[in-house]
């Protein structure tokens, strides 16, 4: 599992590659559903409407609907000590995608006001990598996984924040996060595959837990692989045929199912985003066609949209489980 929060929120209309150097906010998640056409820029204070982030990059306050990496993949460096060389991404370390899932807890307890409820009581929490048996008895690593813990924390904060563990009783998110930010075509089957099983795991455990699926995809036309690297050689880069590679990706990953009700075959919710990344400069958010555009089944606007509101719609009441009175925080 490889990818990275981003600064997400796409505005129809934008037209244009989001730099991490430039100030872009847009309005409150609710707002850019909506469909307004209109960009909030340049704002460098004061919370947004429904705002439950935890503002992890300094005093930085970001608005639901965003999170706010490629900053944060522009400020870390993985250090390859056998190389000696700095890069942004690394497949092999898994910062990315912890980030990623951490970005997106946020975007959701914006987006959804029983889960920041139930957050705030101590009812909810999540797990990153998080291993978990299925009543069937498959035992699985969740990326992100939001639910009912297995204890209960003796306090509560009353703070609309999830509070991190390394066990669930019962699973009600379950995301799988893959990334391709190189050899488009030949990852083409083996990111499908990944993950289409992780929805049918999911739901053969419990058929009413919202499985959700994040892929970026890197329309970058060249990368500096740090797999690809010989000591005391030359760097290699590999060069991509752009927008076709990136495009190819993501219409193949258009074809996996999205479901419409409890029962049937398919994601809830499923989302791509597309970034440009050399592994050496900054990383940009690409927000231009061939990206998924406002509107779209697979923007990330109504990915969060869909899992808020199929999290409403089943789990405004809690399933019940014993509860006990200690919490096993990370």
């Amino acid at each position: 599992m490889a990818a990275w929060g981003l600064a997400l929120g796409m505005r129809r209309g934008l037209g244009k590659v989001v730099r991490v150097h430039d100030v872009v906010r847009p309005r409150c998640l609710l707002t850019q559903i909506a469909g307004s056409s209109t960009l909030n820029c340049g704002v460098r204070s004061g919370r947004w409407l429904g705002a439950g982030t935890r503002g992890r990059l300094g005093k930085t306050k970001w608005g639901p609907g965003m999170t706010p990496a490629p900053e944060w993949l522009t400020r870390h460096e993985h250090a390859d000590r056998r190389l000696g060389r700095i890069c942004r991404y690394h497949s092999r370390s898994d910062a990315h995608s912890i980030a990623l899932c951490e970005f997106i807890v946020d975007d959701l307890l914006a987006a959804c006001p029983p889960l920041r409820t139930q957050a705030a009581r101590g009812d909810v929490c999540y797990g990153i990598n998080l291993s978990h048996r299925w009543p069937q008895g498959k035992q699985k690593t969740i990326d992100l996984a939001i639910g009912v813990p297995t204890s209960r924390p003796l306090l509560e904060t009353g703070e609309a924040q999830l509070r991190k563990v390394r066990a669930l009783g019962i699973v009600l998110v379950s995301l799988e996060a893959k990334a391709v930010m190189t050899e488009h075509g030949k990852s083409q089957p083996r990111v499908y595959d990944e993950l289409s099983s992780s929805h049918e795991i999911v739901h053969q455990g419990r058929q009413d837990a919202i499985a959700a699926g994040v892929a970026v995809v890197n329309i970058a036309e060249t990368f500096i692989s740090p797999l690809r690297q010989r000591v005391g050689q030359p760097v290699e880069v590999t060069r991509h045929k752009q927008p076709d590679a990136a495009m190819g990706m993501i219409e193949h990953l258009r074809g996996l199912p999205i479901r419409d009700q409890v029962g049937q075959v398919g994601f809830d919710a499923c989302t791509t985003i597309v970034v440009d990344c050399d592994n050496e400069g900054p990383a940009r958010l690409h927000s231009m066609p061939p990206a998924p555009q406002p509107g779209g089944r697979d923007h990330y606007a109504t990915f969060l949209e869909h899992i808020a509101r199929l999290y409403a719609n089943r789990f405004a009441m809690l399933p019940e489980q014993n509860q006990t009175r200690t919490l096993a925080e990370e």
